[in-house]
């Protein structure tokens, strides 16, 4: 894509092959500007997950280069994809708990990695748990809440720290269509403040409903780019 605008995502003959010879992703090619809000579209298999855990770094491109926020991530040291970690957040399918942490503490965990001090990152969760209609869940144990409370958290505890960049792997999965349209009112909200969005998602009807640029891989190859419709 050429254009003047500023990218925070750029991939550049990007290709992942795991051992012996699985090639995951083939010469993607794509870039990203910072506040958008982007589909990654496929069926299971075609390459989504893999392409996310490069832009998040816990995976590295065999050939090509993948920028995030300015940084080749196939050329920097580890502290540098963990300093560039601090400014993404992660939403996930089955959203991990920390066994024995009530909700509020495993949202707050999110801010204890960058340092934030334990009052402060406490606040800051229950706020934002509260924000998103969790008031009454904060001393609760994960483990008892409903699968779209759980996915709640889970986008709580993504945003606590003001990413720029949000990743999230098939977040709405497991949830009924009433629930999937709340998580994804939220990332919608997060997208409306300036925040970059990259979903990964099987599901047409929600790419359908939400209307928002859809990269396309199949096989892990690039099969389309579309922009929003008018």
């Amino acid at each position: 894509m050429t254009n003047t605008r500023s990218d925070i995502i750029k991939l550049i003959g990007v290709s992942k092959i795991f051992p012996p010879d699985d090639a995951a992703l083939k010469d993607i090619e794509f870039s990203i500007a910072q506040g958008e809000f982007i589909f990654l579209a496929g069926r299971s298999g075609s390459g989504k997950s893999t392409l996310l855990k490069l832009l998040y770094g816990s995976e590295t491109a065999t050939d090509g280069s993948v920028i995030v926020g300015g940084r080749d991530l196939s050329n920097v040291a580890t502290p540098v994809i963990a300093r560039l970690r601090r400014s993404v957040g992660l939403v996930f399918r089955d959203t991990k708990f920390i066994p024995g942490a009530s909700v509020v503490e495993n949202v707050a965990l999110a801010l204890e990695v960058v340092g934030v001090a334990t009052e402060d990152r406490l606040d800051a969760a229950g706020e934002i748990l509260k924000a998103f209609g969790l008031e009454d869940k904060l001393y609760l144990n994960p483990a008892s809440l409903s699968s779209e409370e759980k996915q709640r958290v889970g986008l709580a505890r993504a945003l606590v720290g003001k990413p720029k960049i949000i990743l999230a792997d098939d977040p709405s999965g497991s949830l009924d269509k009433g629930s999937r349209k709340a998580i994804f009112d939220i990332l919608a909200e997060a997208h409306s403040c300036g925040v970059t969005v990259v979903v990964a998602t099987s599901d047409v009807e929600i790419v359908e409903e939400v209307n928002q640029r859809t990269i396309v891989l199949e096989s892990g190859k690039m099969i389309g780019d579309f922009a929003q419709p008018a």
